[in-house]
């Protein structure tokens, strides 16, 4: 097990850690845990304080998280669910069940490339939606989401299916 991102709660300074959790001979899950302000796992917090997401029988790994301003929480990182890696964020309720009004069942996976995409950081924009910041095989990839509908935002041809996407070649 491994943290790889942390983030403090608005209200009351509570501590959230993503990462990695190798749930023994299944791959990597993405994993999350509560603490109080002294240190102590949250028990409002799933069963434990902790909790993990198994999105695809291989590696998924959390690289980044967020706080919503309503204490929901954001983790992003990779997945290998799709034939290759893909961007994946996760949605959390407040008491770290998976948030099912975010993507499908609390999960959003965006495969840009047929090689190795992975969110390597979060931003949340004053308008709530969520800008993923990563690479697509060798170049930058970014990504922005609506943090609170189901559906990803887009513009262009494919509206309502696809994120808006920008893929910059650094080569170039």
């Amino acid at each position: 097990d491994r943290a790889t991102a942390v983030d403090i709660y608005p209200l009351g300074g509570n501590i959230a850690v993503a990462g990695v959790s190798d749930v023994g001979g299944g791959g990597n899950n993405f994993a999350l845990a509560s603490y109080e302000t002294d240190g102590s796992l949250n028990d409002d917090f799933s069963v434990d304080g902790r909790t993990t997401t198994d999105i695809a029988s291989g590696n998924d790994q959390a690289f980044s998280l967020i706080i919503l301003a309503n204490g929901k929480l954001v983790a992003a990182g990779t997945t290998d669910s799709t034939g290759s890696n893909s961007f994946a964020l996760v949605a959390y309720a407040i008491n770290g069940a998976l948030d099912s009004n975010f993507g499908v069942d609390g999960i959003t996976l965006t495969d840009f490339t047929a090689g190795d995409d992975q969110v390597r950081g979060l931003a949340l924009q004053v308008n709530a939606k969520i800008v993923a910041a990563g690479f697509a095989a060798d170049d930058i990839a970014l990504a922005r989401y609506d943090g609170e509908a189901a559906d990803i935002v887009v513009t262009g041809a494919d509206e309502g299916t696809r994120p808006i996407v920008h893929v910059y070649d650094a080569r170039e």
